[in-house]
């Protein structure tokens, strides 16, 4: 089985975030660091005080601010000295393989900034969060008419000068957004930012609340809130890559290799590649205890190949390679909504 990084991430972000919003500055630095260990992306948490302590800085509130900035300065120290470390351990500051991920171009920017966009506001079901989102903002414009640009202003400066939360939260979302941008674009990698953005949405859905005037409509939208997600969870839509759909993963690789312990023995030879090979060779996973002679030529001719069993999954070799059906047998398929895995016996001439 597997934890995604960005789950830890999420609960060490916004643990910071929220310590940042109460004033407890050691909590804050402890958080923000742990979040920072566990990936750089949390770099964002930092950046998002600074940028916030500056606009206070200018509003008069230089104490606090200075004692933020400072408090937002711990992890990055501590991120300095474990990358030090590392470049005298390895030769290295980042890992060379993510490294090459990075891109500063502009077209690539902009892509990955959609991508993550969509995730975050459409990606497994979550069209209803925008549409919240739109309409709290419209509720709130409309009230702020007909002095509209003199009330934004008035109300930015109040949420600056008190740290709401609804500034903090959303500022924290756009500098994750940036520096998610620069790097290789995986779903999961934004996954950080859900919990602040749910609270968002959940604020804004309490501003919309306030002007629904007839009980009934407000049970509704409850209501559709609550039910309309469920249907996303076990479906493709949610499980839409190996990570996102990791649990679906695990589930079919355990009755696939259950099926092999019941019905091979210890050291039959067997044609698969990763990640399943990874289950059975690696036994603190958990899977089995039994021992299998492994082979990793996937898009290979089975004939050509001296395996007794073959192995295809999703996500795996079946994404470049086919099995060639003319010499191998279906013995046994596992499914889920997202991932497979099919095994074969080599067909005797």
């Amino acid at each position: 089985s597997m934890v995604l990084p960005e789950v830890l991430l999420a609960l060490f972000s916004t643990a910071a975030i929220f310590a940042y919003i109460d004033n407890r500055f050691m909590v804050f630095a402890v958080s923000a660091t742990l979040a920072i260990m566990t990936k750089e992306t949390a770099i964002a948490i930092p950046v998002t005080i600074w940028s916030i302590e500056i606009l206070r800085w200018f509003l008069g509130r230089k104490g606090e601010a200075i004692k933020a900035a400072l408090a937002a300065f711990v992890p990055v120290a501590c991120w300095g000295a474990f990358l030090l470390l590392q470049k005298m351990a390895h030769g290295w500051y980042f890992f060379p393989l993510h490294t090459d991920y990075v891109s500063f171009s502009i077209d690539q920017i902009f892509s990955r900034w959609g991508y993550y966009v969509s995730f975050l506001l459409k990606g497994q079901g979550r069209f209803l969060w925008t549409v919240v989102l739109a309409s709290a903002l419209f509720v709130y414009l409309f009230n702020r008419r007909p002095k509209l640009v003199e009330g934004i202003i008035e109300d930015v400066r109040m949420v600056l000068a008190d740290k709401r939360p609804l500034l903090v939260l959303w500022v924290f979302i756009c500098w994750g957004l940036v520096v998610s941008m620069l790097n290789f674009h995986l779903g999961r990698y934004s996954l950080f930012l859900l919990p602040s953005l749910c609270l968002l949405v959940a604020q804004s859905f309490f501003v919309i609340n306030e002007h629904l005037r007839i009980g009934f409509f407000k049970a509704i939208a409850v209501a559709v809130l609550l039910i309309m997600p469920l249907p996303f969870y076990a479906s493709k839509m949610f499980n839409f890559d190996a990570d996102m759909g990791f649990t679906n993963v695990v589930k079919v690789h355990t009755q696939a290799i259950e099926f092999l312990n019941r019905n091979y023995a210890s050291g039959t030879v067997i044609m698969d590649s990763f990640p399943i090979n990874l289950c059975m060779t690696e036994s603190r996973a958990g899977y089995g205890s039994r021992t299998f002679q492994h082979i990793d030529r996937s898009c290979d001719s089975p004939e050509k190949v001296d395996a007794e069993v073959f192995i295809y999954t999703f996500p795996g070799n079946l994404e470049h390679c086919a099995p060639k059906k003319d010499q191998l047998t279906l013995k046994k398929e596992f499914k889920s909504s997202f991932a497979s895995v099919l095994i074969y016996e080599k067909r005797q001439k």
